[in-house]
């Protein structure tokens, strides 16, 4: 499947208050001040299914190796449904959970005899 990220990391020795980074694609482009890009990011859309450009620091130093998060889903009130976690790492490689089922069975448990 898709879905993962693309990048390059860039080390640079020197960056004057007005230094700029200019990037030109074949879907978009984006200048910006390099005082201006933070640890969030700076994002332009691409369109198609949500593709974006992101022009991000990274830290100097890793300091967070593991997370913990809840988050609330809503889960239809009928039927089976399958519920996937996405992670995005570091370095732009993308982690995706197995499926884990939800079943809401409306009506009462019945027995069923295959005899």
């Amino acid at each position: 499947t898709t879905g993962g990220a693309q990048g390059i990391d860039l080390w640079l020795d020197s960056q004057g208050a007005d230094a700029m980074l200019d990037i030109h694609t074949n879907q978009t482009n984006l200048k910006v001040k390099l005082s201006d890009i933070g640890i969030d990011g700076v994002t332009v859309k691409c369109g198609g299914m949500d593709k974006t450009l992101t022009v991000q620091r990274l830290p100097e130093k890793l300091s967070e190796t593991q997370m913990a998060l809840t988050h609330t889903v809503s889960i239809p009130a009928k039927g089976d449904s399958a519920v996937y976690a996405r992670v995005t790492l570091e370095d732009g490689h993308v982690a995706w959970s197995s499926p884990i089922y939800s079943f809401i069975n409306v009506a009462p448990y019945q027995a069923v005899d295959f005899g």
